[in-house]
């Protein structure tokens, strides 16, 4: 047979080079047939092909690959006996797949009978212009379908279209208050194995029921989503990275105690979990949820219930310094703004208060970066002893530099000043020059 697809305008691409390929399962014992679609319209139609020729691998190529479409030929629906694949139909159409039959010949008995279960029926000929033509107008059905649909078929939580959303608002959120805002990857713990012993099916009920501890065990303002097919998102507002770890060990613990009623009897898995800190706010969505997975270096057989900090602090730190001056005298405070611009070769946010309830007041100091703070020891409301017992006391100390200056020139001083958690002492009137080389070493040596 010359088979063949004509090059008209119906079969044009629906995806152009580089972007998502849409996934063809092909359900078919004709090695022919096999050997045309893998060869030839998956270059021509930049598709990308399955192929199965038994009930079981076309349940594993759905539970791991996601198909966007289905062709089936006739002989493998009455290899697989016609109840088996009812079943299989079903789940497709339960998640918005296309299913194509196609006839060895026309039956108008069989056309009626399989169009219960599929989307379309077409007699399958030497030329496939017309297989395809209906292919391509049922893969851009689904994908007005889904660009619709807000909840994932798969899991019944929100879709990663929704999440891309929420973090878009989070990051909005954060730059109007610098509130951070933590996300968690979590899924179940090698969720191969778990489908090698009990099957396919079985596995993604374990995923679903992951899904809905989940969903049951947040608060109101959290959100739980689906992410990268495997796993899921968790979004958590207002919740700072070491809150967040809390949060994941405490479920974690509780999951592995739960056994699950399956048709195989009772089953318990576990699942892990990676937190992040969401760090800067030029971060773009996509970007973050790219960072959310497990790294490829972390063995799965060495991750079983375990939370892991994901977050990339000394990287995120490097990218910008923010600077805080603190003093009741404005000459000084604009002369460091001015002086102190260009004391780095990367991003300064330079900000001055003249007291130190205005710096505590203003939530530009809560941002997830890193902080040089100049203060005096003499100021109004606040002085700068209680500024480092409060910076101490309530932040992390690792990402907050305090320099204290003073007109006291004092050993008691600076060694009060010291204790009390300063990272450096200057005595006014000082040299701008050896300011700016105190500073400098300072943040080399916070690196």
């Amino acid at each position: 047979m010359n088979y063949k697809v004509q090059n008209t305008g119906a079969n044009s691409h629906i995806y152009s080079a580089g972007e998502n390929q849409p996934r063809i399962l092909l359900l078919n014992d004709d090695p022919v047939q096999i050997f045309f679609f893998k060869f030839i319209i998956e270059k021509e139609n930049m598709m990308h092909f399955l192929k199965a020729n038994s009930q079981m691998q076309a349940l594993e190529h759905f539970y791991k690959s996601y198909p966007d479409c289905v062709i089936v030929s006739e002989s493998f629906i009455s290899k697989s006996e016609i109840h088996l694949f009812k079943g299989f139909a079903y789940l497709c159409q339960e998640n918005y797949i296309p299913i194509l039959i196609t006839l060895d010949n026309d039956n108008l008995v069989l056309r009626k009978d399989y169009l219960t279960l599929a989307d379309d029926v077409l007699v399958y000929s030497d030329n496939l212009e017309d297989l395809f033509i209906r292919m391509i107008y049922h893969l851009k059905k689904r994908i007005q379908i889904m660009d619709q649909i807000l909840i994932d078929p798969m899991t019944g939580v929100k879709n990663q279209k929704l999440l891309q959303q929420e973090i878009q608002r989070q990051i909005k959120e954060m730059e109007r208050s610098f509130e951070r805002f933590s996300m968690v990857y979590v899924q179940v713990d090698d969720l191969f194995a778990v489908q090698k012993t009990y099957g396919y099916v079985i596995g993604h009920q374990m995923v679903k029921e992951l899904g809905s501890f989940i969903q049951n065990s947040i608060r109101p303002a959290d959100s739980l989503f689906r992410c990268q097919n495997e796993g899921f998102a968790l979004v958590l507002p207002k919740t700072v990275k070491e809150d967040a770890i809390k949060l994941m060990n405490r479920l974690v613990k509780r999951f592995c105690e739960l056994k699950f009623q399956t048709s195989v009897g009772e089953i318990s898995i576990t699942f892990s979990a990676r937190v992040i800190d969401y760090v800067d706010s030029f971060e773009s969505a996509q970007q973050c949820i790219s960072r959310m997975t497990f790294m490829m270096d972390l063995a799965v057989a060495n991750r079983k219930s375990i939370v892991i900090d994901g977050t990339e602090e000394a990287i995120s730190f490097t990218k910008k310094l923010k600077i805080g001056i603190i003093d009741d005298d404005r000459l000084i405070r604009e002369l460091l703004k001015n002086q102190l611009k260009d004391i780095v070769d990367y991003e300064v946010d330079i900000k001055v208060f003249s007291d130190g309830e205005e710096f505590f007041n203003d939530p530009w100091h809560r941002q997830n970066a890193r902080f040089l703070l100049i203060f005096d020891r003499i100021i109004p409301k606040m002085n700068g002893l209680e500024i480092l017992d409060k910076i101490r006391a309530q932040y992390d100390r690792r990402r907050y530099l305090c320099l204290m200056l003073s007109s006291k020139d004092s050993e008691m001083e600076i060694a009060l000043a010291m204790q009390r958690g300063a990272n450096d002492y200057m005595i006014k009137p000082f040299s701008m020059k050896v300011l700016r080389a105190r500073i400098k070493r300072l943040i080399r040596g916070s690196l």
